[in-house]
């Protein structure tokens, strides 16, 4: 985004470091200079009309938190907000209101508006769950495991409510990308599997997932691919070990890559998984 002067340009960057952060470049200058300080990861900004605001959607694992700051790095503003991946960050013309989004396991990505003096915040939408009832599900968890080779991988866990009783059978779903992430947010149609069926899902975020540095994210490069599927074979263990979920109703799914990972979980640890299924997926790299 260039500064409405057009002296200067900011952008996203992990150069230098493992995580994103805001950084700034004086056209006349070659050198970048960081806004950000390099423990907070930046999942996305938004620069106020007028140049002097910054607002950061700052990571924080499993959700992110607003931030409005000025240059110097001084808070600007505090909004109460719910916990929640916040997103869309888009300032108003006068630069006095901020709007965004706040997606979470029991909402879908409803709007907000935060004002810039006072931080009084308003909620603008309430997006409905597809019949199901927010309340009586289980809210998400991160889970995590080790791989293999010791590296520590997690996932996002939905259990489904706790009228279902005995070990449940387990959904276990591959995002594509493979750098895409996934975080708790609201499951829309697959919270059928959940409220009506009594099935647990979760969705791992194996090697090559972005949102954890970019050592991990290129973990699962060239022949260091099937790794990663690897991760699925301890995700496996670890299902078999937690009593609530039943180790002998497993299946997996994914999407485009998250296809090829079902596609090769099948064919690497089928005696253990009851059916898989591959929506548009990579069956064969080299023609792909």
């Amino acid at each position: 985004v260039f500064a409405p002067d057009g002296k200067a340009v900011y952008a996203l960057s992990n150069r230098g470091g493992e995580e994103t952060r805001l950084w700034r470049r004086e056209l006349a200058r070659d050198a970048w200079v960081g806004v950000t300080r390099p423990e907070d990861t930046v999942d996305g900004f938004a620069l106020s009309p007028d140049g002097r605001t910054f607002a950061l959607a700052i990571d924080r694992g499993s959700d992110s938190i607003l931030r409005v700051q000025d240059a110097a790095g001084k808070t600007r503003v505090t909004a109460a907000l719910p916990r929640g991946v916040v997103g869309d960050l888009l300032w108003h013309p006068s630069g006095r209101e901020l709007g965004l989004s706040v997606a979470s396991a029991r909402s879908f990505h409803d709007v907000y508006s935060v004002q810039l003096e006072g931080g009084k915040t308003e909620r603008w939408t309430t997006s409905e769950m597809g019949g199901a009832n927010p309340e009586s599900l289980p809210e998400a968890e991160i889970v995590e495991w080790k791989s293999f080779d010791g590296l520590s991988v997690s996932g996002v866990l939905y259990r489904p409510p706790a009228r279902f009783k005995g070990p449940r059978p387990v959904i276990i779903n591959i995002h594509g990308g493979p750098d895409q992430r996934e975080r708790p947010r609201p499951l829309g149609r697959s919270n059928y599997f959940r409220n009506e069926l009594g099935i647990a899902v979760i969705y791992p975020n194996v090697r090559g997932s972005s949102g954890f540095g970019r050592s991990f994210e290129a973990l699962d490069n060239g022949r260091l691919r099937e790794n990663a599927v690897k991760d699925i074979g301890a995700l496996l263990d670890w299902i078999a070990a937690q009593p609530g979920l039943d180790k002998s109703r497993v299946m997996v799914v994914g999407a485009s890559y998250g296809g090829y990972m079902a596609l090769a979980s099948a064919i690497e640890f089928g005696d253990r998984l009851r059916c898989a299924q591959a929506a548009f997926a990579i069956a064969d790299f080299p023609s792909f």
